[in-house]
């Protein structure tokens, strides 16, 4: 059983419901709030209320009607424990709850519409349910109070008028006719609404259970959605530091028996491997050196008076291979000049042989050796700022947007969420 929170944000109140999903059973609201504005509510109070019945939710969204309303929720829930919370439009919400009444399985293409103090939104739901043909959200003149109040404010021909005119704007750019008009909303009781409706679409008007919370409903659905899909992706393979990877182990067996100094890096985001030979600008000690390259010298070619090499002649060893051992021939290496012995009466003259501490090792890296040009950047992901978008996070999608560019959005938003909240 999955347990989610939406929360609307209406002007003087806000709505919130705690949902219960669990296929193949229908979703099922278990509690709903109703907190006024006027009497100290909140949206964090809303969420404080239904976490204290059930503190296992999976998921939290909010609804929000217009750009002024998303940036006073974020600026509430920006330093608070709910500031992971998800932002939905009130089109989105109104969508997902479409699919998820089952009182409109049997009409094709559906027009909800949500009537609120202030504002009315609109959305046509084709027949895949998962597609919004139209959305469109403005401002209204419904009147002020609760549904339950008997006010003659609560009808006024002006808003109705531009209700009709925009619902038919839409309509005109859906290729199907509508087969059911549903009225959601705290103003969506009004018996005079659903009369002129039904008269100038000419389409059946159906009020929806629970009118007042069903765009807290839907905002349940959308949350309930995305933990569905995070539990259909596939599982991340889990991260194992500590351990060197295969080929980082075989380039450092290559390197220990060429005599490289080697390093294991217990972090997989940094270079596995680094060499200890000294470089032409940092010189080693002349102890280390003479005792690696004695090492190696000492398994290719039998020892003799120490025979000088020009430094200009002085050619290092190719690299390993990294996909076998090394095979030292026995034969001894015919030198490309004939090497001069050291000549007491020059003392000045040093033979230049390869544990001369004065002759500058050559460098060399070892085969597929990270650089640290190549050092990975961090991929750690930081704190939000005071809209709740993390560092690089684009803005989402405005109201009635396609709803597969608002869900990628959200996916990627719950993704950086996961992991700010990990630590990665």
């Amino acid at each position: 059983m999955t347990l989610t929170v939406g929360i609307s944000a209406e002007l003087g109140v806000i709505r919130g419901v705690l949902l219960s999903t669990e296929p193949p059973a229908q979703p099922a609201v278990l509690r709903s709030v109703e907190q006024r504005v006027d009497d100290g509510g909140s949206i964090v109070g809303a969420l404080n209320a239904l976490a204290e019945t059930e503190p296992r939710i999976a998921d939290v969204a909010v609804a929000y009607h217009s750009a002024q309303d998303r940036k006073a929720i974020v600026s509430e829930l920006a330093s608070g424990e709910w500031r992971t919370s998800s932002m939905v439009s009130t089109g989105s919400a109104m969508s997902a709850l479409v699919g998820g009444t089952p009182e409109l399985d049997e009409f094709r293409t559906v027009v909800l519409l949500n009537v609120v103090d202030r504002t009315s939104t609109a959305v046509v739901v084709g027949a895949e349910r998962g597609q919004i043909l139209a959305s469109e959200s403005w401002a209204t003149r419904w009147g002020v109070g609760t549904a339950d109040e008997a006010s003659t404010e609560v009808f006024d021909a002006d808003p109705m008028s531009e209700t009709i005119g925009r619902v038919r704007s839409m309509l005109a750019s859906v290729p199907t006719h509508p087969s059911v008009v549903a009225l959601c909303g705290s103003r969506a009781a009004e018996p005079e609404i659903a009369t002129v409706l039904q008269d100038e679409l000419g389409a059946p008007v159906v009020l929806l259970p629970d009118f007042a919370d069903a765009t807290a409903r839907g905002a349940a659905l959308v949350a309930a959605g995305q933990v569905r899909n995070r539990s259909a992706a596939p599982p991340a393979v889990p991260r194992r530091p500590g351990r060197l990877p295969l080929v980082a182990a075989v380039a450092a067996a290559l390197l220990v028996a060429s005599g490289f100094a080697v390093t294991e890096v217990l972090d997989d985001s940094s270079p596995a491997v680094k060499a200890g030979l000294p470089s032409a600008a940092s010189p080693s000690p002349p102890s280390v050196s003479a005792t690696a390259v004695e090492a190696t010298t000492e398994a290719q070619v039998p020892r003799r008076p120490a025979a000088a090499v020009p430094p200009s002649t002085l050619v290092p060893n190719p690299a390993p291979d990294a996909g076998r051992t090394p095979v030292v021939d026995p034969v001894p290496v015919v030198p490309a000049a004939p090497a001069p012995q050291w000549n007491p009466e020059f003392p000045d003259r040093a033979p230049a042989t390869a544990a001369n501490p004065s002759t500058p090792a050559p460098s060399a890296s070892p085969p597929n050796t990270a650089t640290p040009s190549e050092t990975p950047t961090p991929t750690r992901v930081g704190e939000p700022d005071p809209n709740g978008l993390f560092p690089g996070e684009s803005p989402p999608p405005p109201a009635g947007a396609d709803p597969a560019s608002e869900r990628a959005w959200w996916d990627n938003h719950w993704n950086l969420k996961q992991r700010w909240l990990h630590g990665n």
